[in-house]
């Protein structure tokens, strides 16, 4: 296939092309056909494509063989051992040569305008570090099922990355990563994706890159991101992990990448807000699954490390039910 291990990388001899695609793929399935294929008809045609395998077992790259043999834009790594997420993440970020950089999914497809017009912003806008776009929903036949979690994400703009950095922890993870176009050396300057975040190491990157740049957004979708049941994060999402994972993230945000914020109980208390919701969601989700233990513990950890927010909203609830009694 002409693969080459993570170990035994080397730099294209090819001229340096404007974004560098990179995929981490595991045992992807019959998707990851589909993602290279959307980047094969992207109307930006100045990229290179690595995928990274982590060890797939599944057959799903044999079908690179051919594409990197007749196309010289196209790489396969393959990796020594497994890395897991966020170390196939990290390495992905260091493939290549390209001035931007994405780190695609393994199950996901790009719209065709994709690239360029992430290029087209980043170009215009040097203080943009990242930009990120609305997405499509679409179920495992490929048909759209929905919009992106994020409804207001309509309209293209830059926002100053501490407006993002508030909007996140107030709303959530708001950036579908296989959306996310970031310059190289933004990536370089942050630093490899956390390991100590296994599920959420892409949200903290993006806190990450807004405490330091700009942040662009383009309204119309350039992405489908496809749900479908052997997605790894369908079972975590129903896992007292993922609460870990966000409170950790959290915990990091406040005391380690930006103390500063941390004095801010408005901020503290919107992060509490988002733990609370998520736990409300991902223990219902659970207890639909017949996770009913998993979702107690979603419901007793919420109290406990929410508890703040918590009594706060119980506080100013009464306080209204009062005043409407008067």
């Amino acid at each position: 296939m002409g693969e080459r291990t993570a170990a035994g990388m080397t730099t294209p001899s090819t001229p340096t092309p404007v974004v560098t695609v990179a995929i981490p793929t595991y045992n992807a399935g019959p998707y990851l056909r589909g993602a290279v294929e959307s980047v094969l008809s992207q109307t930006f045609t100045d990229w290179e494509l690595f995928v990274s395998d982590d060890s797939s077992t599944d057959g799903s790259v044999d079908f690179l063989a051919n594409l990197t043999a007749q196309d010289g834009r196209i790489h396969y790594v393959r990796n020594l051992s497994r890395l897991g997420l966020p170390g196939n993440f990290t390495q992905c970020a260091k493939l290549g040569t390209g001035q931007y950089l994405t780190i695609f999914h393994q199950d996901d497809v790009m719209l065709p305008s994709n690239l360029a017009v992430k290029v087209a912003m980043l170009d215009a806008h040097p203080r943009v570090g990242m930009v990120h776009s609305n997405i499509e929903r679409i179920d495992p036949a490929g048909n759209v099922i929905g919009g992106h979690w994020d409804t207001a994400l309509t309209k293209d703009a830059v926002l100053p990355g501490r407006v993002f950095l508030a909007n996140t922890i107030a709303q959530s993870n708001i950036v579908c990563a296989p959306s996310a176009m970031v310059r190289r050396a933004v990536f370089q300057e942050v630093g490899p994706f956390d390991a100590r975040l296994p599920w959420t190491c892409d949200w903290d990157m993006w806190m990450r890159i807004a405490l330091r740049c700009d942040i662009g957004v383009i309204g119309r979708p350039q992405v489908q991101w496809r749900v479908h049941q052997g997605q790894e994060s369908s079972s975590f999402d129903a896992s007292i992990r993922s609460l870990h994972d966000i409170d950790r993230l959290f915990s990091l945000l406040f005391n380690e990448r930006a103390p500063e914020l941390g004095k801010q109980q408005k901020l503290r208390l919107a992060a509490q807000a988002t733990l609370a919701r998520e736990a409300a969601a991902r223990s219902r989700k659970a207890w639909r699954y017949g996770r009913r233990l998993e979702a107690l513990k979603m419901r007793i950890f919420a109290l406990y490390r929410c508890r703040q927010y918590l009594l706060r909203r119980v506080y100013w609830t009464l306080m209204r039910r009062a005043g409407g009694e008067d």
